[in-house]
């Protein structure tokens, strides 16, 4: 996968966060406006080789996704609370992936008992935002 980050991996990405509350929104991406009328509105990079997602007998479809909830892995991709994540119809293809790390309601409510607490808690509520504004900025 390529990020604003530079090449990363998906897998170990999401990995990394397994566990934790999350929210995901991940599509193919058929901004790509030399290829517009390519399989996928030019998202679909399977050239001569069968799409897993099938883009030779439905050239318009997209894959879209969007859920809410704890990040496991799971056969074929992660689970997001109750959706599936499919990591395969997402492999050769251009797509977009904002993903959010929602932090507990406990968290953020709880009584801070010290100066510490309330640094920590400003820190989680400003990397919230840094992710959200991230994930606008990558739309």
């Amino acid at each position: 996968m390529v990020s604003d980050h530079g090449e990363e991996s998906l897998t170990e990405r999401l990995d990394a966060i397994s566990g934790q509350r999350v929210s995901v929104v991940a599509h193919h991406d058929p901004t790509d406006t030399s290829n517009a009328g390519g399989p996928g509105g030019g998202s679909c990079m399977y050239h001569n080789t069968q799409c897993p997602v099938g883009h030779e007998e439905r050239p318009k479809w997209l894959y879209q996704f969007k859920s809410a909830g704890p990040l496991q892995r799971a056969p074929g991709g992660y689970q997001v609370g109750s959706r599936l994540l499919e990591l395969e119809k997402l492999n050769g293809h251009r797509v977009q992936v904002v993903l959010a790390v929602v932090p507990s309601v406990e968290e953020l409510t709880k009584d801070p008992s010290s100066i510490g607490d309330l640094k920590e808690k400003l820190g989680t509520l400003q990397s919230l935002l840094r992710q959200v504004n991230d994930g606008k900025n990558g739309l």
